[in-house]
């Protein structure tokens, strides 16, 4: 059944009958899984907004959703309204998620014969489900080049104010809106992932890490050693960003993802194709930038050994501008003397 026919079946009913018809369904609720069951006792994937104890959980993978839900036998109203959501949505893509109405329970009419407490917790429980089609943007750092204009240092490893480039550029996309973060090292970054790990040792769990052993081959290798980390983690899109940019905000990079989310809208003009969203700032371009994942593999195919700006060259109506406040979140330092020319006006509250 399909929410079109879900709302073309109860809305016409009367109150009473609308209600005694939710309830039916909750005899259709599939039982859960033995691994499941044992979710639920151990209380997890339970809603908190709900006075039912409800076991929800939403999976994700390959673009598609799966729904599992249960709660008890006393609780007709709740089981009904939990079995039409897994009829509806169990298997459905997840941009037919993103098309779903945001009050289902007025769509339903099913707010006007519901108490005030039971419309909460219900609305609580399809929030959850709504969730599973937000945005996820992985973010992959490069942190594997040569430093060849600092052939004494790994300019990594320099300090601005205080902490190692890298480390500023990671604590930044950590705090982030990205979903997940990687960092991607050459074969001789074993300092880099050690100062990564000492200095953000209270969210280093949250960091990946992957080896290029061909980064002396060019940045691109790079990029394709992040995108082939996060192909199976059923992502939207990939931010790629050099590790080197130490007046990165994490409100310009949440400004970036949002503005992807937007452009992945059902209405957006580029949402077919896949946006790839470019931040610009007093006419200036810059990075991080974020790929929609249907570049994932002309990205793994791409020859050019300097990064990804042909793929963006060739697609240029698919490209999406973010404007940021400020250029100072482009600077990025490739030589001491970039280094040494930090301005003590420049916004370093990354």
């Amino acid at each position: 059944m399909t929410l079109r026919e879900a709302v073309n079946l109860l809305t016409p009913l009367q109150d009473r009958d609308r209600l005694e018809m939710l309830v039916s369904f909750g005899d259709t609720l599939p039982r859960l899984s033995q691994e499941m069951r044992h979710e639920q006792e151990r209380g997890k994937h339970i809603v908190a907004e709900c006075q039912t104890p409800v076991y929800l959980r939403v999976d994700r993978r390959e673009g598609r959703v799966s729904v599992y839900a249960d709660a008890p036998r006393e609780a007709a109203v709740v089981r009904g309204f939990l079995a039409l959501l897994v009829t509806v949505f169990d298997g459905c893509t997840v941009a037919a998620l993103r098309r779903a109405p945001k009050d289902i329970l007025s769509a339903l009419g099913l707010d006007q014969v519901l108490s005030l407490t039971r419309t909460r917790g219900l609305a609580a429980t399809y929030r959850r489900v709504l969730a599973a089609a937000s945005c996820r943007v992985a973010a992959i750092i490069l942190a594997a080049g040569s430093s060849s204009r600092m052939p004494l240092h790994n300019k990594l490893l320099l300090e601005v104010d205080g902490l190692p480039l890298v480390v500023r550029t990671v604590r930044t996309v950590v705090g982030s809106d990205a979903s997940s973060v990687t960092v991607v090292l050459g074969p001789d970054s074993a300092d880099v992932r050690t100062a990564i790990e000492t200095h953000l040792a209270h969210v280093s769990a949250h960091v990946r890490f992957v080896v290029n052993a061909d980064a002396s081959q060019g940045m691109t290798t790079s990029i394709q050693s992040g995108v082939r980390r996060v192909l199976a983690d059923d992502v939207d899109g990939c931010l790629i960003c050099p590790a080197d940019q130490p007046f990165l905000k994490e409100s310009d990079v949440n400004l970036i993802v949002q503005r992807f989310a937007a452009a992945l809208a059902p209405s957006s003009p580029v949402a077919a194709g896949g946006p790839i969203v470019v931040p610009f700032s007093s006419g200036l371009r810059g990075n991080p930038v974020v790929f929609a994942a249907s570049y994932f593999q002309r990205i793994l195919e791409h020859d050019e050994p300097d990064g990804c700006r042909g793929i963006v060259a060739a697609n240029p109506g698919s490209v999406v501008r973010a404007e940021l406040p400020s250029p100072d979140a482009f600077w990025d330092i490739d030589t001491e003397a970039d280094l040494n020319r930090i301005s003590p006006t420049t916004d370093r509250n990354a």
